[in-house]
């Protein structure tokens, strides 16, 4: 039988139906590879539970994933684990890291969550998951502090500091950060400061607040590094600008004790953060900002650093 080109195409059309899940309506991305689904591929799906079941049971693990955070999110929790785990098994990583989640809220309830969270949490750290290294990690680690035990699980501070090498090998930046306070101190990895100082510096360089913030401390106070206060001073400035709470009040305080001592320049910078509400200033309401502000905005003019004085 001879077919027109019109016959062809809705042939080949219902052919890919048999073959994949094109005809389901459920609208996954035919280029995304399972071991690439983000987290927000999966999450505040608009597509209906039906459409994703059809898909779904074509073998579709994609909309399995979809299907099963949705099944999670309204409290069917079972159901949703199982669901999950479908595309767990066919390599969709996020959703082995969401049933590790998942048991990871059920610890307290359920006596065998935290070798479940620990089973999925580590198939997604080795599949390349970097915040499954890293929560799995700061389990360890929090439990550990706290001396908390869990059957079949070893919560100690070495398993955390591999893991939170895991982490930052897959270039994860808090993992890195953590990696670097393990050295630093000594925990679950023998005491390293060099490398502690390292990983640190290049945390700051990619962008983490938090290790330039650790670092700005470091130089400026002379702790583990030759005394740098100039130095210390630009990281914690730049930590402070990246959102770090901790660096802006060291900064701030470092423009008051200058302040103090007559640098209009510093007055100046301090009336800023007051103003902005950073620094010491975060906790407090509006009125007490202003009148702060405006007592070092006025201590700035007296001494020639202030603008429209």
């Amino acid at each position: 039988m001879k077919l027109t080109s019109r016959r062809i195409l809705t042939f080949f059309a219902s052919f890919l139906c048999l073959l994949s899940v094109a005809c389901s309506g459920a609208e996954t991305d035919a280029s995304l590879k399972p071991e690439d689904v983000s987290l927000k591929d999966i999450t505040n799906v608009s597509i209906s539970d039906e459409k994703l079941a059809e898909s779904c049971d074509a073998r579709d693990v994609i909309a399995c994933a979809k299907l099963g955070m949705k099944q999670l999110e309204v409290g069917n929790d079972a159901e949703g684990v199982v669901t999950l785990n479908k595309a767990c098994e066919a390599n969709v990583i996020v959703a082995c890291h969401s049933i590790g989640f998942h048991y990871a809220n059920q610890i307290y309830s359920d006596e065998q969550a935290a070798q479940k969270s620990e089973q999925f949490y580590r198939m997604a750290c080795s599949g390349g998951y970097a915040d499954s290294c890293f929560d799995l990690a700061m389990f360890f680690r929090v439990s550990s502090l706290r001396n908390s035990t869990f059957a079949g699980v070893d919560v100690s501070m070495e398993n955390a500091a591999t893991l939170f090498q895991a982490g930052c090998d897959l270039e994860h930046h808090e993992s890195c950060r953590m990696l670097a306070g393990s050295y630093y101190d000594g925990e679950g990895v023998p005491k390293d400061t060099e490398a502690a100082i390292g990983l640190y510096s290049d945390g700051c360089e990619n962008g983490n607040a938090g290790s330039c913030s650790f670092l700005g401390t470091a130089y400026y106070d002379g702790q583990n590094v030759e005394k740098d206060t100039q130095k210390g001073f630009e990281l914690m400035s730049k930590a402070c600008e990246l959102g770090d709470r901790i660096a802006c009040s060291n900064v701030h305080s470092i423009h008051i004790k200058q302040c103090d001592q007559r640098v209009g320049e510093n007055c100046f910078e301090a009336a800023k953060m007051y103003e902005a509400g950073q620094g010491h200033a975060y906790d407090f309401t509006d009125s007490a900002r202003e009148e702060s502000a405006s007592k070092y905005f006025t201590k700035a003019c007296e001494l020639g650093a202030g603008e429209n004085c």
